[in-house]
């Protein structure tokens, strides 16, 4: 997939209604549900990208020039999305001309996007953000997180889950009602119609069929209740243990039930050996994937500090990467 071309074109931001973000845990249907705001005809949701702000300071303030553009060079998402900083112009003031140029360009003035991290730093760019909190059961999300790779066991990936759960409840605590909205990607398979007229009237639009047909030009099916509670049938005890270990009391803060296994704790010999399996799960996954001496030669080049090799091979693994995309 071709990077998008830079997005430049004037506008006048007050024709702009204040924008909303979805935040949650990746692999929570993130992606399912800003298809379907997408395809509203009042709504532009098209970015799911933590570039957004991954690069403001501690602060919130913008980053050095120099070091977010070598950044930059190697941001899969930024090069995916075509996000550059022009000279002479602030991060955080771009992050606003990128997003209402795109939906300029689409004839919207109600936008959005999607974030996985970092979910209050967006509030030092757009500090009336709303938001939308979307919550799926970790047992389900554990075992696509490790289908992707970014964890190579339950215990480790529900740790991606609870991280962002902790995340969205201290910024859920920190704003008024009028400006937070949680829903459950259960609901949003099995009740698509009834969630996302829920959705709609917290953006201040009405439902419209068209959410729904997303299927007819994305490579996503329409909305399945079998994709709900699949840990029921397909996750061995063990690893339901390790996740409702892994995140505590947040699974039933969250609105889910524990499953009646017999409860495990881990102690520090076990967290050891969890995490020695993670490194070595991931590993693999990335080997199979980009093969063994590319992901090496990247591990021994960012270890020496051979930044050209390094980003080299990491702009190829990422090419590699947009090729799989959906």
């Amino acid at each position: 997939m071709m990077a998008d071309a830079p997005l430049h074109t004037s506008m006048d931001e007050s024709s702009f209604q204040e924008p909303f973000f979805l935040v949650g845990a990746e692999r929570s249907g993130t992606t399912l549900l800003r298809l379907m705001i997408d395809h509203h005809p009042q709504i532009r949701f098209r970015f799911e990208s933590n570039f957004l702000v991954d690069y403001l300071t501690a602060d919130g303030n913008d980053p050095d020039p120099a070091v977010l553009q070598k950044a930059l060079e190697i941001d899969r998402g930024a090069r995916l999305h075509g996000f550059e900083v022009r000279e002479g112009h602030g991060y955080k003031s771009e992050v606003r001309h990128f997003l209402q140029t795109d939906a300029h360009q689409q004839g919207k003035s109600l936008f959005g996007a999607a974030l996985h991290r970092r979910f209050a730093d967006i509030l030092h760019i757009y500090p009336n953000a709303r938001f939308l909190n979307l919550i799926r059961d970790p047992r389900d999300v554990a075992p696509s997180v490790i289908a992707m790779g970014w964890s190579g066991n339950t215990w480790h990936a529900s740790k991606l889950w609870l991280n962002a759960q902790q995340e969205a409840q201290a910024l859920c605590d920190s704003l008024p009602a009028d400006r937070w909205h949680n829903l459950r990607f259960e609901d949003l398979v099995c009740k698509p119609v009834e969630t996302l007229t829920a959705v709609s009237e917290f953006l201040g639009c009405e439902f419209d069929p068209a959410m729904l047909s997303y299927p007819d030009d994305t490579t996503y099916p329409a909305p399945d209740a079998s994709a709900s509670e699949r840990w029921r049938k397909n996750m061995p005890a063990i690893n339901i243990q390790l996740v409702e270990a892994c995140v505590g009391d947040w699974l039933q803060k969250a609105g889910y039930e524990p499953s009646g296994e017999t409860p495990r704790k881990i102690n520090g010999m076990q967290k050891w050996h969890l995490g020695i399996q993670n490194r070595i799960g991931r590993f693999r996954f990335r080997a199979r994937r980009f093969g063994f001496f590319t992901v090496v030669s990247y591990a021994v080049s960012s270890r020496l500090g051979l930044e050209k090799s390094a980003n080299r091979l990491l702009l190829k693994m990422q090419a590699h990467e947009n090729s799989l995309l959906r």
